[in-house]
């Protein structure tokens, strides 16, 4: 066990691996890449107010809905009261690195935004984006609906 450790610990240094595992009388070397962080749940009601030049302000609820539990598989639709618009589908919702993207290809539309996390990274607790529609970028934070 100590060989290993120490074969661990001198690889760690060499900024080989990124940690260092030992269990009994194995070590596992986790090399740089091979672990990514998982992302919050993003389940529930996301809303935010659209402000587009000269309409007036619009509210947006995402209703974001994981499948099979995986962290990052989502289904999404989008509700704008205002006009009377509720389950609205989107095509598709994709969440990597820390960003997501929901396609609404029936709205041509579509919503790009960084995940913003709470100190301790255990939650997200808004999304900053830009709603595109129509070739125009309008920016559009999101936070969960409580």
């Amino acid at each position: 066990m100590i060989k290993s450790l120490r074969t661990c610990l001198a690889n760690f240094r060499s900024a080989l691996p990124v940690a260092c595992f030992v269990a009994g009388s194995a070590a596992l070397l986790v090399l740089p890449g091979t672990i990514q962080a998982a992302t919050p749940s993003l389940n529930g009601q996301w809303g935010g107010i659209l402000v587009a030049a000269s309409y007036d302000p619009v509210e947006f609820i995402f209703n974001l809905q994981q499948i099979d539990d995986n962290p990052v598989r989502y289904q999404a639709t989008l509700d704008i009261p205002a006009q009377y618009r509720a389950n609205l589908p989107a095509a598709s919702v994709s969440v990597n690195n820390g960003n997501i993207m929901i396609r609404l290809p029936d709205m041509q539309a579509e919503y790009y935004g960084s995940l913003i996390l709470s100190d301790d990274g255990s939650q997200v607790v808004a999304i900053d984006g830009d709603w595109s529609q129509s070739g125009e970028y309008v920016p559009l934070r999101l936070q969960p609906k409580l």
